[in-house]
């Protein structure tokens, strides 16, 4: 298993409960920029974790190459996106970062309409300030167990505080 931006949030999360993954982040020597880098080193791991979002739409642009270079392999691709794409309120991380996160999950809703044998499933939190982190590795650990069905969106729904 592979979890980009393991060393922070949601990625940090991930990884402390899958302590033998592979992290790859900017503090050990990895950048999702490098696409064809981190598209070969994913070719000896059967799950590949994107919650490293990077700059622009690098997340996307990663998993448009993972799905180029493995859709008719047995592989898992679980993308961590955000609630990001509906809700105008995320303008506040940076004006385009709503934009960003919108392209991804039309990437990834894109890629799973396409012909492919991987397993591609999208992730979305909402305000993590608000979320348990739990709540995501209990759903990675639903799609990791359920190789027979077809889980293409985990959206969770958030609670008004207050």
């Amino acid at each position: 298993m592979i979890i980009t931006g393991h060393s922070a949030r949601i990625g940090k999360h991930l990884h402390a409960a899958w302590p033998n993954a592979i992290g790859m982040s900017r503090s050990n020597g990895w950048n999702i920029s490098e696409t064809s880098r981190i598209v070969e080193a994913a070719a000896q791991h059967d799950i590949f974790i994107n919650c490293a979002h990077g700059q622009g739409f690098q997340q996307t642009t990663l998993m448009m190459a993972l799905f180029d270079a493995y859709r008719n392999s047995d592989k898992l691709f679980i993308t961590i996106g955000t609630d990001a794409a509906y809700s105008s309120k995320w303008a506040v991380v940076y004006e385009q970062y709503p934009i960003e996160k919108s392209a991804l999950h039309a990437a990834i809703e894109h890629l799973q309409n396409l012909s492919h044998r991987c397993r591609i499933t999208l992730i979305e939190p909402n305000d993590i300030k608000d979320f348990s982190l739990d709540k995501i590795s209990n759903a990675v650990q639903f799609v990791i167990d359920n190789p027979d069905v077809e889980i293409k969106n985990i959206r969770f729904q958030g609670r008004q505080n207050g």
